[in-house]
C-alpha cells in the first residue's frame, strides 16, 4: 500500500507536474508553481500556462491547448521562446518531454502524430504518423540511455 509522505497546498488546480533535481513544477491553465523540495517554499509563476508541462535543465517546457502554443521557460517564469502551432494542422497536444540534447517531442492527439521542435524552437517536424502506426496518442516518454554502458539515468 502507497503512503503518503508529504501534501502540497497549492493556490491553483494541478494539470501536471515534472521535478528536476530538489524542485517540483506544477501546472495549470492559470499558472504554474515551483516548489523546492527542500524547504517546500513556493514561488507563483504567473505568466506560465500549460495543460502538459516537462521540466529539463533547470527550464519549463509547456504545451498549451488554447493558445496552441509550446513554449519555454527559465525557472524564473522568463519566457525564452515560443512556438506556435496554430497554422499547422496540429491540434491538441499530448504528452511532452526532451532528449538530452533539448529538442522537444510531444504528441498530437487529433492528427496522430509525434512531433519534434528544435531545442531553440525555430523547426519542427513530424517523425511519425498515423501512417508510421499511431492511432491516439495520449503521452510519450523518451528515456534517456548513459552512453557508457547504455543503461537508463
Amino acid at each position: 500500500m502507497n503512503k503518503v509522505i508529504r501534501k502540497i497546498k497549492l493556490p491553483h488546480e494541478c494539470n501536471g507536474v515534472a521535478s528536476e533535481r530538489e524542485m517540483l513544477v506544477i501546472s495549470s491553465r492559470e499558472r504554474c508553481t515551483i516548489v523546492k523540495l527542500n524547504d517546500m517554499s513556493q514561488t507563483i509563476l504567473e505568466g506560465v500556462r500549460a495543460h502538459r508541462i516537462s521540466f529539463f535543465k533547470g527550464n519549463i517546457y509547456s504545451a498549451n491547448y488554447f493558445g496552441k502554443t509550446i513554449c519555454c521557460y527559465k525557472s524564473t517564469g522568463e519566457e525564452l521562446w515560443t512556438f506556435q502551432y496554430e497554422e499547422m494542422n496540429v491540434n491538441s497536444p499530448g504528452g511532452l518531454t526532451l532528449d538530452t540534447n533539448g529538442f522537444v517531442y510531444w504528441v498530437c492527439r487529433r492528427n496522430n502524430s509525434i512531433e519534434v521542435i528544435s531545442a531553440d524552437g525555430t523547426s519542427h517536424t513530424t517523425i511519425l504518423s498515423e501512417a508510421d502506426g499511431i492511432k491516439d496518442p495520449f503521452a510519450n516518454r523518451h528515456q534517456q540511455r548513459n552512453r557508457d554502458d547504455g543503461s537508463c539515468k
